[in-house]
Parts: structure tokens; C-alpha cells; sequence
């Protein structure tokens, strides 16, 4: 069972995407005042119980500037990342549950949507 990791630092975001091997690594970007990413949170949470094959990790842009220091401009923003490397990105609301599982499923192994 994953979980859902919160990081606050560049030097946590780092250590997660170093030591996530070669998983897919997704970050939601969010914050508290925001309605909708309060429904993909429930989505995530979810998902982080279900795939031991994802990482997830949040980060709330409200307490810390690595939404400024990505270049969030939206939310909520959903990034993928492989092997440390930027390989998708998700924002606004419309569908992001469906375009979250369809990413997923598109970059990460063993992993298809039933």
C-alpha cells in the first residue's frame, strides 16, 4: 500500500523523484481553498491505497513556493514524472479524474484502466 507524500522542500521534491526507481512519480500541486483539487485529492488518496507500481506526492502551494519554482500557474496541476524526468502534465478540472487515470495508465507498468 503507497501513500501519499507531502513535501514542503525542493530537497524533498528531489529525494522523491531520485529514489522512486523507475515508477511513475505523480505530484498534485493544490491548495486548501481550492474546491476541485479537494475532489482530485480524494481521487489520489485513493489511488495511492490501490498502486504500489505510482508514487504520489503533493504539494501545497499555499505554504510553499515550489509552485512558483515549477511554474504552477493553475490549479489543480497534476505532473508526471519518470525517471526524474518531466513526461506529462495535467490542469484544470474538466475530466481530470479520467486524463489522471489515462496518464497513469499510459506511463506507468502494470497498471490498465478496467
Amino acid at each position: 500500500m503507497s501513500s501519499i507524500k507531502l513535501i514542503d522542500t525542493e530537497e524533498e521534491f528531489n529525494y522523491i523523484l531520485k529514489h522512486a526507481e523507475n515508477k511513475l512519480v505523480v505530484i498534485d500541486y493544490y491548495a486548501d481553498w481550492c474546491k476541485t483539487c479537494s475532489e482530485i485529492e480524494k481521487v489520489i488518496y485513493k489511488l495511492s491505497q490501490e498502486m504500489n507500481n505510482v508514487v504520489f506526492g503533493k504539494i501545497d502551494v499555499g505554504r510553499s513556493d515550489l509552485g512558483v519554482d515549477h511554474g504552477i500557474s493553475n490549479l489543480p496541476t497534476l505532473i508526471f514524472y519518470k525517471n526524474g524526468i518531466k513526461i506529462s502534465e495535467e490542469t484544470g478540472a474538466k475530466d481530470l479524474e479520467k486524463r489522471l487515470l489515462n496518464t497513469i495508465n499510459q506511463y506507468s507498468s502494470n497498471f490498465s484502466i478496467v
